[in-house]
C-alpha cells in the first residue's frame, strides 16, 4: 500500500527520514534479523557530579562537562571535571550523573586522567570501575601488584581535575 511505502521519507538535504521511532537500518545481512538491527542512534551532554559513596556536599566547579553517544545498545561518555572547592566528602570518590545505567551484568576498568587528586603511596590512577546497573563510576588506584581499591574521596583537592572516556553496554 501506499502507506506502507510512506514508512521513510527522503528530506531535500539528503537525509532518509523514519516515520516512526521504532524503525531502523539492517546492516550487513540480506535477510531481517534482529541482531543486525541498528534502530537507536543519539548524541547528548550530561552533568558529570564528583561526590562520593559516602554524603558529600559543597563542591564548587569550574568545568563540569559531559557528551555521549549512544548506538544500539552501546554508550560512549566523555568527561571533564576541573574543581574550585572540593567541598565536604565522606568514603570514596565517585562519579554521579551519567546519562545511562550500564547493565546489570557489567563491570569494567576505564583510563582515566587525574590532577591533584592523592592516591596511597606507590599506587597510580589506572582505572575506573563501574558496577553494572547503577549509574555512578567508582575511581579507582592501582598498586604494583596490580590490586584495585577506591580511591579516598579525602584525597581530592580544590582544584583536582579529572578527564575520561569511557565505554560500556546499556
Amino acid at each position: 500500500s501506499e502507506a506502507a511505502a510512506k514508512q521513510w521519507s527522503l528530506l531535500s538535504t539528503g537525509h532518509w527520514l523514519p516515520a516512526a521511532t521504532d524503525h531502523g537500518i539492517y546492516l550487513g545481512v540480506t535477510a531481517a534479523t534482529a541482531a543486525n538491527l541498528l534502530d537507536d542512534y543519539e548524541e547528548g551532554s550530561w552533568t558529570p557530579v564528583l561526590g562520593s559513596t559516602g554524603s558529600y556536599s559543597g563542591q564548587g566547579y569550574d568545568a563540569q562537562v559531559g557528551s555521549y553517544t549512544k548506538i544500539g545498545r552501546q554508550v560512549t561518555l566523555h568527561m571533564q571535571i576541573i574543581l574550585n572547592d572540593a567541598g565536604t566528602v565522606g568514603d570514596f570518590s565517585t562519579i554521579f550523573g551519567l546519562p545511562f545505567t550500564p547493565v546489570a551484568a557489567s563491570e569494567g576498568s576505564i583510563p582515566i586522567s587525574v590532577w591533584k587528586i592523592t592516591l596511597t603511596s606507590g599506587h597510580t590512577p589506572t582505572a575506573i570501575f563501574y558496577t553494572g546497573g547503577s549509574a555512578r563510576i567508582y575511581l579507582q588506584q592501582q598498586d604494583g601488584a596490580g590490586v584495585l581499591d577506591q580511591i579516598a574521596a579525602s584525597g581530592v583537592a580544590d582544584d583536582a581535575r579529572l578527564y575520561m572516556t569511557a565505554t560500556f553496554l546499556v
